[in-house]
């Protein structure tokens, strides 16, 4: 990885040398270079102190705190290989820059093919900084040479000529030694082949091989020998071979990476989108078109350069999202709007955890960003199937105003980590940046926690007012009921009346479906509740009874248990045989299916809320059972 720096206060300056660096990795996108921008000398030394380093380092001069060249200074006191460029709108610095041992002096505005020539004869020297230099004997004592910088060495009358790549040649002095000894120091390098028995060339300045000789990139043609060509062609082979994998194995894991975020998307889209139409078709619809938007941002990201392309890459891979998310929400208000910017956030999210662990612990290598994306997605996703996503659906088809305040923290979350690990710089440019960017992902899963909290409370009280509505409309609905069965006999099995009249109603008609029913109910006269309450609740038990027995077939046995004593609390229960398997939650409470209890449930809830009764549940000898107690009856 080559790290540039470049220091200028002028905000336009800056910005004209910064997209001169992007467009030079884009010519060379088979290098993996870093650019970080930097206002103040302070700044870019407050960076060095903690930690960072830097491989080039562009430096303005003219700057208010420290110039340049204090600042070059104090980066040639931390590093001594740095290497360091100044930039400046004239040349009356020139000599003082030397101070800092600087490398070249650019003139404002910064001639681009300058600045790329110069960066051409830097950066594999950089590269290759592991590599030993070649020490080489001559007249006036010891020179060595940068193993990128030889284009080849020709050994004539026990002497070395080593020709480089500015055309200069070096000549070594009278070897005593046989040349394979000398050559088998640059042989080491795998960049170096031999042609002929008294020359090597530098694979990195081939040109083509046509017959039996070499055409380099400065024009020169060089003869291969009959008994090197062989071995030349199968090297050289190779090392196309080598440069060419490492490039295309990072253009594949980029390109993998935007496709795990896109099937990201797709997923969370498929949790937490209510569509209209069937899940199936969902997954077909949404997966088709990330399909085709991957397709696209390839297309980009290939045009464009990594560098370039991230900074567009949030509107580029999700904007087309908002016309799928519009087609097949069931919503058209301000719960799509909701439902869009938390898919988003969870997705960035995501993409942040990978991506700050690579820039820290693995200078934001591609391969360990994309294996940390898909780690980071299983907790996310257990997150939202097993926390967020019940309350969530539960609360889009409850509340359908009042979204506005829900979708604020997920946009601003949006916006901040736009700016905080995508403009002006990606995220791996500043790692420094990745520990704010993980407190953001941390502070917006506290958030959508605390959420899911206020929306189970808000749900439990809608669900009681609801629940007390509907207690109502079933005693209404008895009263009125009370009126027209008056011609039902009335069997006596209890002191109350109202009761009688309701109770034989119900339990004539489970008898004439083929269930065996038994009562035995101690219910006086007078009773501290409505009467007609308790009849909502002691019927709408007795009808979800029904229901379960009407599931056994009648030789089966279909049987029906109320019991009902006021000594000493007022408690009841009502107990049924019934067909297959009951799911209980930890609670020993019923399971509700997914669109929610019945409405005979519901007021079963609503009477023992209402009341502060206490309930309870039982499965066992083949029945099922419902007990309420009402403790603080006066």
């Amino acid at each position: 990885m080559l790290q540039i720096a470049i220091c200028d206060d002028n905000g336009d300056e800056l910005e004209k040398t910064y997209g001169l660096i992007e467009s030079y990795h884009r010519q060379n996108q088979d290098m993996d270079i870093v650019c970080r921008k930097f206002q103040s000398g302070v700044e870019l030394l407050d960076c060095l102190d903690a930690g960072s380093r830097y491989d080039i380092y562009l430096l303005d001069i003219l700057m208010p705190d420290k110039d340049g060249i204090e600042v070059g200074t104090a980066i040639r006191e931390r590093d001594r290989e740095a290497v360091i460029i100044f930039l400046s709108g004239s040349d009356e610095f020139g000599v003082k820059s030397y101070r800092a041992r600087a490398y070249d002096y650019l003139i404002k505005p910064v001639d681009k093919q300058r600045l790329f020539d110069t960066l051409d004869e830097l950066v594999p020297g950089i590269t290759d900084r592991r590599t030993s230099a070649f020490p080489i004997k001559v007249k006036s004592g010891i020179r060595t040479i940068q193993p990128h910088r030889l284009v080849y060495v020709e050994y004539q009358n026990h002497k070395c000529y080593y020709h480089l790549d500015d055309g200069s040649m070096i000549e070594s002095i009278t070897l005593r030694e046989p040349f394979d000894e000398a050559a088998a120091r640059i042989l080491a390098d795998h960049r170096f082949v031999k042609i002929t028995i008294a020359c090597l060339v530098n694979m990195a300045y081939i040109k083509s091989i046509e017959g039996r000789e070499l055409l380099l990139t400065d024009g020169k043609r060089l003869s291969v020998s009959r008994s090197c060509i062989t071995c030349l062609r199968k090297n050289f082979m190779t090392y196309l071979l080598e440069r060419g994998a490492r490039q295309m194995t990072n253009t594949i894991l980029m390109g993998v990476r935007m496709a795990v975020t896109m099937m990201t998307l797709v997923a969370f889209t498929l949790l937490l989108l209510e569509c209209w139409c069937s899940r199936k078709i969902t997954a077909w619809t949404v997966s088709l078109f990330t399909m085709a938007v991957i397709a696209v941002n390839l297309f980009l990201m290939n045009q464009m350069g990594y560098v370039s392309y991230s900074k567009v890459m949030p509107l580029a891979a999700t904007a087309p999202y908002l016309i799928l998310y519009v087609f097949l929400s069931r919503y058209r208000d301000l719960r799509l709007v909701f439902a869009v910017v938390t898919i988003y956030s969870f997705g960035l999210a995501d993409m942040g955890i990978g991506g700050s662990i690579s820039a820290v612990f693995f200078e934001s290598s591609v391969a360990a960003d994309l294996i940390f994306r898909l780690l980071a997605f299983v907790p996310v996703g257990l997150f939202i199937i097993f926390y967020f996503r019940k309350p969530y659906m539960r609360m889009l088809r409850q509340m359908k105003k009042g979204w506005l305040i829900f979708c604020a923290f997920p946009l601003l979350f949006y916006a901040a980590f736009y700016f905080t690990a995508i403009y002006p710089t990606i995220l791996h440019e500043r790692p420094e940046n990745a520990s704010i960017l993980l407190c953001l992902i941390a502070l917006l899963f506290t958030v959508y926690a605390m959420l899911v909290q206020f929306f189970k409370v808000y749900l439990d009280h809608m669900e009681e007012v609801q629940n007390m509505e509907l207690l109502s409309s079933k005693v209404s609905a008895l009263r009125d009921q009370l009126a027209a069965i008056n011609d039902v006999p009335v069997l006596s099995y209890c002191q109350n009346h109202v009761l009688n009249i309701i109770l034989s109603f119900y339990l004539e008609r489970a008898k004439a479906e083929g269930i065996k029913v038994k009562a035995d109910l101690h219910i006086p006269e007078k009773l501290p509740i409505d009467p007609l309450e308790l009849s909502a609740v002691l019927t709408s038990a007795i009808e979800n009874a029904i229901a379960a027995c009407r599931r056994i077939p009648e030789e089966s046995g279909r049987r029906l248990e109320v019991s009902c004593y006021s000594e000493p609390r007022f408690v009841f229960e009502v107990a049924n045989t019934y067909a297959g398997e009951i799911p209980m939650d930890e609670y020993s409470v019923p399971i509700p299916p997914e669109d929610g209890p019945d409405i005979g449930t519901r007021s079963i809830n609503a009477f023992v809320q209402k009341h502060k009764a206490l309930t309870d549940y039982d499965i066992s000898d083949g029945m099922f059972r419902i007990r309420v107690a009402l403790l603080d009856l006066e």
